[in-house]
């Protein structure tokens, strides 16, 4: 059997930066595609209504600007 060097160690925590991957990085980028669709005559219907979710999520506060804090507007359709 060969060889495949040596084995990477990972850190045990997995924590990441508490602005990576936030509801907040993204918003800008959910902006643009409202703007740009608009512009093309593409319905903003869809990315208007997933904006607004990810605006109430961060509007709850930092501890739940996570991507999985969205989970908890889903029954709460505005």
């Amino acid at each position: 059997m060969r060889s495949r060097g040596p084995r990477r160690r990972f850190p045990r925590s997995r924590a990441r930066p508490p602005d990576d991957s936030t509801i907040a990085t993204h918003l800008a980028a959910m902006t643009h595609l409202i703007d740009e669709s608009s512009a093309h005559g593409v319905s903003t219907d869809l990315p208007r209504q997933i904006k607004a979710v990810a605006d109430r999520a961060v509007a709850e506060g930092p501890s739940r600007s996570s991507h999985a804090a969205m989970i908890s507007q889903f029954p709460n359709p505005e």
